[in-house]
């Protein structure tokens, strides 16, 4: 891979990252407003992020799509690492169909374990489910690295359109039995060449949140200037 193809690939996740940050800070200040986070998580944990390299896919019916996600956590305060996660993705089972799940050793880390792996596909219900712990957990693990790589097939019939990967009910848990606050970055796949026209059109209520994350996401990259 050339030097070049590195650096646009390495800009891309740091776009993704960044967009990921100033959503979770909007996310951040709802809760905030509405009366506080949940207790579960201790002041000062970071957040763990899921996302992909690419926040759309183009692909045309009938087309094979490989999805990469990864994970970016620093754990919990005083050092304390991930033991155990669960990652949850949702996904239209009109459009995309589930062919293959592969874990990757992100919840490996530096220190010497068992990785336990358990993974479930309902593809009636469009949803995979990607369980990793660490056996025994010893003091975890941080990091920004592939957790699993899904691939999909575009159904012959998909309608030109765009339909979203979402990254639902996902559970991270620290070696102090603590669950940290996790966002989600999902990811669009649009189909180029296809059939009728679908997909759905977005809610004043999306519409606006996707001004606010702009805002800060602007505010963001001034300030790392």
């Amino acid at each position: 891979m050339s030097r070049d193809s590195d650096a646009t690939s390495d800009s891309t996740r740091n776009r993704a990252l960044l967009a990921v940050a100033a959503g979770f800070a909007l996310a951040a200040a709802v809760a905030l407003l509405a009366g506080g986070v949940a207790g579960n998580a201790t002041a000062g944990d970071q957040p763990t992020v899921i996302y992909t390299p690419q926040e759309t896919y183009e692909v045309s019916a009938g087309d094979t799509l490989e999805v990469d996600v990864f994970v970016a956590s620093d754990g919990g305060v005083g050092d304390v690492g991930v033991e155990s996660m669960t990652v949850v993705t949702e996904y239209d089972e009109s459009v995309l169909t589930a062919t293959d799940v592969e874990a990757g050793t992100w919840l490996e880390g530096d220190e010497p374990t068992t990785v336990e792996t358990e993974t479930r596909t309902d593809d009636d219900a469009g949803e995979i489910v990607v369980e990793q712990w660490r056996d025994p957990p010893a003091g975890g693990t941080v990091g920004d690295e592939r957790y699993a790589t899904i691939t999909f097939d575009v159904a012959a019939d998909a309608p030109t359109g765009n339909t979203t990967i979402h990254f639902a009910d996902s559970d991270v848990r620290l070696t102090d039995e603590y669950s940290i606050p996790v966002f989600s970055n999902n990811a669009t796949v649009s189909v180029q060449d296809g059939g009728e026209s679908g997909g759905v059109p977005a809610t004043a209520a999306g519409a606006a949140l996707v001004g606010v994350v702009a805002l800060l996401l602007g505010a963001v990259a001034i300030r790392r200037r």
